[in-house]
């Protein structure tokens, strides 16, 4: 997305840290035993006052920071800091809040929608709080105003329950926006000029992608999804009316489909993995069986490996491979595209589209080191990547979109991010993503 935003973040970070208070000493108990001692010591038989047996009535000398002043021959040790589990690897040791929330306000700017002002926010929590394994259930929301009268609105639930027997995630989209639409293919995508008279319409684009899956056996997990969406162009430029998708699709598409998934998944941590693998196969059909307008298919492959690097976490190497492609009487707003804050970051979202989009990234998070004694890295990291996209119908005539980009990442939450990324392509493609969770 060839977006430039000039952002202020205001930031309300959730933190769990409370300050712990050493106890005060007890005095000394004034109504101790007065029997005497069966033998009693000469104080010149005693070096020094810690080397000899308390006398009637006196404290028993202690080490420091034990808090035992009583007259009894017992051993006080210091509590140890509580174990910090995998899934707050980077947190401070200290008493979890099982409820997070962290908000956020952003002013800013964009060449297509003008001036805006951004707010979102993320909550996450556990459904079971007593099971140290379950991943923590997520929703991250934004939504945004601008001066042209665009709204932006979208929500990612993740939720997690029953010992991750059950997981139910997904997408919630509404925009309301001028956008822009240079054809179906790479050759109009890359020739096509940006301007009011070839690619500038009116868009309003909703979208309601729930999926569940339940797990069969340790680490596989099947399930369905449906998705309905809707697209309705309007104010469109001369060369879109004479498209020859519009004219066969229509300005208006509503879209309803239902699918399977099969999914393996062996990461720790399925928002922020530091290790572990992802293998996901959708197949979603779409028909007036739920009111759509369109017979199609599409077909989602997508793998993710993660690779911990380093003697402590926070060093990550990943990479994601994803291919989705489309059958049957696809319409041209539906069409598999890239360009998103979730992919080849940096290309404006939907310009290159076509009945196949693939693309690889390969991507280094690195979290500073820390001098706290209680966390294992800093809440501050670094990210960079790199990648390649096809969009087309044959992969081997399509020329490759490069991709690469850096960004920064702030744990607001443990082991979830607020993500700034900052992305290059080709045709002097540029992005500036704020966003919370990783990309994948």
């Amino acid at each position: 997305m060839r977006t430039l935003w000039i952002a202020l973040l205001g930031l309300v970070i959730a933190s769990d840290a409370h300050a712990r208070k050493p106890k005060p000493a007890p005095p000394a108990d004034e109504t101790a035993p007065t029997e005497q001692p069966t033998e009693a010591v000469p104080e010149e038989a005693a070096p020094n006052a810690t080397d000899r047996p308390p006398r009637v009535g006196e404290a028993k000398p202690t080490e420091p920071g034990t808090g035992c002043m009583c007259p009894c021959e017992c051993v006080v040790e210091e509590p140890p800091l509580p174990e910090v589990d995998e899934a707050d690897a980077g947190t401070e040791a200290t008493p979890k809040k099982n409820f997070r929330w962290t908000p956020y306000a952003s002013p800013g700017a964009s060449p297509e929608i003008g001036a805006l002002i951004a707010a979102g926010a993320l909550f996450s929590w556990s459904f079971d709080p007593k099971d140290p394994k379950l991943p923590r259930s997520s929703v991250g929301s934004a939504i945004s105003f601008s001066t042209t009268g665009a709204i932006l609105v979208s929500v990612f639930p993740a939720f997690y329950l029953k010992s991750d027997k059950i997981r139910i995630n997904g997408n919630i989209y509404f925009k309301n926006m001028d956008d822009h639409y240079w054809g179906v293919g790479y050759t109009e995508a890359a020739e096509t000029p940006q301007g009011p008279d070839t690619t500038a319409y009116h868009r309003m684009w909703w979208q309601f992608n729930p999926k569940v899956v339940v797990q069969v056996v340790p680490n596989l997990f099947v399930g369905g999804a449906i998705d309905l969406n809707q697209t309705i162009a309007t104010d469109m430029n001369p060369k879109m009316t004479d498209d020859p998708y519009i004219l066969d699709d229509g300005n208006n598409n509503y879209n309803g489909g239902i699918g399977a998934i099969v999914q393996y998944d062996t990461r720790d941590f399925p928002q922020n993995a530091f290790k572990g693998v992802q293998l996901e196969a959708r197949v979603m059909g779409y028909g007036p069986w739920l009111g759509g307008q369109n017979m199609y298919a599409t077909v989602n492959l997508d793998y993710r490996h993660y690779i911990s690097v380093g003697k402590r976490p926070g060093n990550t190497v990943s990479w994601n491979f994803h291919s989705n492609i489309a059958f049957g009487n696809t319409p041209w707003s539906d069409l598999p595209s890239v360009g998103s804050a979730y992919d080849l970051r940096g290309y404006y979202v939907g310009r290159f589209r076509d009945t196949q989009a693939t693309y690889a990234l390969l991507e280094y998070r690195y979290h500073f080191n820390t001098k706290k004694p209680d966390r294992q890295f800093s809440r501050s990291g670094v990210v960079v990547w790199a990648g390649l996209g096809f969009v087309g119908t044959n992969f081997l005539e399509a020329p490759l979109l490069p991709n690469v980009g850096v960004g920064y990442r702030f744990e607001v939450q443990p082991r979830m991010n607020l993500r700034v990324d900052f992305g290059f392509g080709a045709f002097d493609s540029f992005g500036f993503y704020i966003s919370f969770l990783e990309a994948y």
